[in-house]
């Protein structure tokens, strides 16, 4: 009685530990998912609107390509989280996010910056 009850106290703890597990994955890739979102969404905001400032010079043609490009992206990033449920393609499309937001963005919006004065 003490091995069949030791068994399944070991099989339930360790269902319980991949359960566990297993929502602590989809919490952190509905967290991952929605803070891609967003940055991707900032993201494609600033980079629109640069990129047809420095290209066009027009207010309508910019606005155009801000609401396009960020609807593409925000789409684009939506599809892929939900098509390829993989960690390390969350890894890589976060720190693609996170070197478009900071380093791309700022360069050209100082370069065009930089080009007007």
């Amino acid at each position: 009685m003490s091995i069949a009850n030791s068994v399944f106290m070991c099989s339930s703890d360790i269902m319980l530990s991949f359960f566990f597990l297993y929502i602590c994955y989809y919490l952190l890739l509905f967290l991952s998912t929605s803070l891609s979102l967003y940055l991707s969404l900032y993201v494609s905001v600033s980079l629109s609107v640069c990129l047809s400032l420095l290209i066009f010079n027009s207010f309508y043609i910019s606005t155009f390509l801000l609401v396009y490009g960020s609807l593409s992206i925000s789409v684009f990033f939506y599809t892929s989280f939900s098509l390829f449920i993989s960690p390390w393609l969350l890894l890589y499309l976060l720190y693609s996010s996170y070197v478009s937001l900071f380093v791309i963005s700022p360069s050209v919006c100082l370069w065009h910056c930089r080009l007007h004065v």
